[in-house]
């Protein structure tokens, strides 16, 4: 996807800069700090760019105990069900700039698709 205007990270959408990590390394760091997280967060440059390694982190990070949020700019029905189904929280649609809301979302194009359980007392 190209840099957005107002991204947050633009300095990550670009596949020529940045350190290649493997996915255990990064479980490893998660799980060794995992008393300081309430949730991973998945953001851009583009994580479906690389869905296989999502589909790794997010299935650690979830039997970690931890939960999950993804940021996208694909569209919810271009997402795969087995990532859906890790989530618990997707924000869909690119940040646009021009429609910039100062709250959550960034943008009112983009779509909250909420899966967190509510807990029962």
């Amino acid at each position: 996807m190209p840099t957005g205007l107002g991204c947050h990270n633009p300095e990550l959408q670009s596949f020529d800069g940045g350190e290649e990590t493997d996915t255990d390394e990064i479980i490893q760091r998660i799980r060794a700090n995992q008393r300081f997280y309430d949730a991973v967060v998945f953001v851009g440059g583009e994580p479906m760019d690389q869905p296989d390694a999502l589909k790794t982190l997010l299935s650690a990070v979830k039997s970690i105990g931890l939960s999950t949020w993804l940021y996208t700019g694909h569209n919810i029905f271009s997402i795969s069900e087995d990532i859906i189904d890790l989530c618990d929280v997707i924000i869909t649609g690119e940040y646009r700039q021009e429609l910039h809301t100062g709250g959550f979302p960034a943008s009112p194009n983009q779509i909250i698709v909420e899966q967190r359980k509510e807990n029962v007392a």
